[in-house]
């Protein structure tokens, strides 16, 4: 009868812990705390969390919401503009005390936020720091390749990333994730994502293998160009058609592979990849008027 009862009490705990792991496997629901800061320092943070290795992605997240509000403000900013570059960057190492450290970091905000942050740095843990340093250490080779990447261009009129310098810098950041194939095709897309909305496809990407990211690049990409091209908006394209028009992107060789992906994608991911769909092929998507309508009917 114990022995029973000790079971039944073990599979109680398992079916408890069960949705709290699958609640940390959500990329939205862990990147939430940084969503809910104030502009830009949301995207500020999307990009900082999507340079981070994947592996360090919820360690990032558990490190800034050990912060007050005003203090995520502080690390999110900090790390930005350090991620920037300049004369006053310099590159950290493994041995880069926080003594060390924090004159740069001081360096490279504004004279209003440097009092806040030496406040901030004195008041933190010698643990504290030296993640704030190894954060630094994810971020800085974007200040490398940021002058390269400026040099990507778009028509004028775009309203999306060329426009937008922190744009090709959350660009620069999630590039190294798809496969090489895919490089350019993602950086021409980028270039037309307004950043506002670059931050969700990266994370959307980001939920998936690189393969199947650069799969969804490759059918996005084309369906971007047939928008810009003056492709025939689609007003009520539903669920089928959307689906039909992705699988008509990819080279037969991975449709399999293709199908195979949206089948084992969630609600979330599935709906997020055919408003994607919808927004590239209806006018492109640095398209800023109205999307089409959703609905799950079959033609």
């Amino acid at each position: 009868m114990i022995r029973k009862t000790i079971v039944a009490a073990l599979a109680l705990c398992a079916c408890a812990v069960m949705p709290a792991f699958v609640l940390a496997q959500d990329t939205t629901t862990q990147t939430q705390i940084i969503t809910t800061l104030p502009a830009p320092e949301s995207d500020y943070g999307m990009a900082i969390y999507n340079m981070v290795p994947v592996a360090d992605q919820p360690g990032f997240i558990n490190y800034i919401t050990g912060f007050p509000p005003d203090q995520r403000i502080m690390v999110v900013r900090t790390l930005h503009m350090y991620s920037l570059g300049g004369d006053k960057v310099m590159a950290f190492t493994t041995d880069t005390t926080p003594d060390v450290a924090m004159p740069v970091f001081v360096n490279v905000l504004t004279p209003t936020d440097q009092p806040t942050f030496t406040t901030f740095w004195n008041g933190m843990t010698r643990d504290q720091q030296n993640l704030f340093i190894n954060y630094a250490r994810d971020v800085y080779p974007m200040a490398t390749t940021t002058t390269e990447t400026t040099t990507i261009s778009t028509p004028p009129e775009s309203s999306g990333m060329a426009a937008q310098p922190f744009g090709i810098t959350m660009a620069a950041a999630f590039v190294s994730f798809l496969p090489e194939a895919e490089h350019d095709s993602y950086i021409k897309l980028a270039s037309d994502t307004p950043t506002s909305e670059l931050g969700g496809m990266n994370n959307f990407l980001n939920s998936l293998t690189p393969e199947q990211a650069g799969m969804c690049i490759h059918a996005l990409a084309s369906l971007n160009a047939m928008g810009l091209g003056g492709a025939k908006p689609q007003q009520g394209m539903s669920d089928y058609n959307v689906k039909k028009l992705l699988m008509g992107q990819i080279p037969e060789a991975n449709q399999s592979a293709f199908q195979s992906m949206i089948d084992g994608m969630n609600d979330q991911q599935r709906s997020t990849l055919e408003q994607l769909a919808r927004d590239a092929y209806n006018g492109g998507m640095n398209d800023v008027g109205a999307t089409a309508t959703t609905t799950t009917t079959t033609p």
